[in-house]
Formats: structure tokens, C-alpha cells, sequence
């Protein structure tokens, strides 16, 4: 099995290092880390870390260098990796593969997109807990939403300082969408 895809069955790809936080879902599309990156990483020393009880559908692929999974993850899909570093228990992994080093990285720099950093703005979204909220494309500093909250971006360029999505939140994207945030 090659490490290989085409990038646009990437819904999210990391150049350096990715963390899906505590009780994460993706329902579709796949998650990489382009590469092996020297530290420091988002979390735990490694590339790719799958948070305490996240979720996969099956059609997801979840790919990285290093890997971790920590505690009662369920990878419904596949979890595609050169070096799996430590599983948590309670774990359960539909299909593993791992991956020899000439498969990284996914994607050589001329395949890749043009780098595009934004401008994010002023203006403070804070979805309260609990409850809903959409947004129209724009430049915003921090997006936050909190726990049971749910954002609704309209297809469209996004320039947010900070994004954070607590748990048990969900974003729903209503066509393509480029999300620039800055952390």
C-alpha cells in the first residue's frame, strides 16, 4: 500500500505536525503530515496525534510519520503510518498500514499549493455553549466555539487569527471553503 494519494482527498494536510483534540469526529475526507518534521511538534513529540476518544468513519484515512492514539480513539477507516509510537487503550483501529520511508513525503513541495497566508481581522466570534451559529466569509480574530456549540461556514476564504473548537463541537462546511488560521 503506497502513502500516496491524490491531494485533493486530503480535507486537511499538515505540513508539520497534526493533533485531533479530545473527542474529535471527521465523517469524510482524510487527514495527513506531509513529512517527517524535527521538533517541536503540536503534541507528544510526534507528528500526528489522535486525542482521547476521537472518531473516524470508515471512508477516512488518517496518515502520518510518527503516530499516536491515545486512549478509546475508534479509527473506523484506516490509519496509514511509517512509525505507529504508542496506542492507548481501549483503541480500535479498522485497518493499519504502515508505511516504508520512500512514501514520504505524500506530496513533493511542486505538488503542493501555493502556500496562501491571510489577514485576519477584529471582529471576536464566540458561539456560546450550546448553540449555533454561521458565519460569512471574512477576516476574524478568534473563532471560538464552545462545548455543544455548532459554526456553520458558507463556501467562501476565511482569515481567522485563532480557531478553537471545544469538546463535543461541530463545524459544518456548506461548500469549499479555505480556512487560513494563523494558530
Amino acid at each position: 500500500m503506497s502513502g500516496r494519494q491524490s491531494i485533493g482527498s486530503y480535507g486537511i494536510l499538515a505540513l508539520h505536525s497534526a493533533l485531533l483534540k479530545k473527542n474529535s469526529e471527521i465523517h469524510d475526507g482524510s487527514v495527513g503530515v506531509n513529512d517527517f518534521s524535527p521538533p517541536p511538534y503540536q503534541s507528544d513529540g510526534v507528528e500526528f496525534v489522535v486525542g482521547i476518544g476521537s472518531r473516524t468513519d470508515e471512508d477516512v484515512r488518517l496518515t502520518g510519520p510518527q503516530v499516536k492514539v491515545k486512549s478509546n480513539a475508534m479509527i473506523d477507516g484506516l490509519l496509514a503510518y511509517h512509525d505507529l509510537v504508542s496506542v492507548g487503550s481501549g483503541v480500535v483501529i479498522g485497518q493499519e498500514a504502515q508505511l516504508a520511508v520512500p512514501n514520504w513525503p505524500l506530496f513533493t513541495e511542486a505538488e503542493l499549493p501555493e502556500f496562501v497566508s491571510g489577514v485576519p481581522g477584529t471582529a471576536v466570534i464566540d458561539v456560546s455553549q450550546g448553540g449555533t451559529e454561521s458565519l460569512t466569509p471574512g477576516a476574524y480574530d478568534l473563532v471560538k466555539v464552545r462545548k455543544n456549540g455548532s459554526l456553520t461556514l458558507e463556501a467562501g476564504e476565511y482569515s481567522i487569527r485563532e480557531f478553537d473548537a471545544g469538546d463535543f463541537t461541530t463545524t459544518y462546511f456548506e461548500g469549499p471553503t479555505q480556512l487560513l488560521v494563523l494558530c
